[in-house]
């Protein structure tokens, strides 16, 4: 049997949260470290989301 795998995510915006759950679904162990607590993102990063999203409404 294999060890289960231990990742750190250093960021918990919209693309280390989004990585972090991916990862602890696929089994691995997940330790998130984050500067602020809560729902935050860059302002980098939410528009890389937003371009990607190919609904004209957002």
């Amino acid at each position: 049997m294999a060890a289960k795998q231990h990742v750190i995510v250093v960021g918990a915006g919209i693309i280390g949260a989004s990585i972090a759950w991916h990862l602890a679904k696929a089994d691995a162990a997940v330790t998130v470290i984050a500067q602020e607590t809560g729902g935050v993102a860059t302002p980098n990063s939410f528009a890389w989301i937003n371009a990607s999203w190919g609904n004209p409404e957002f």
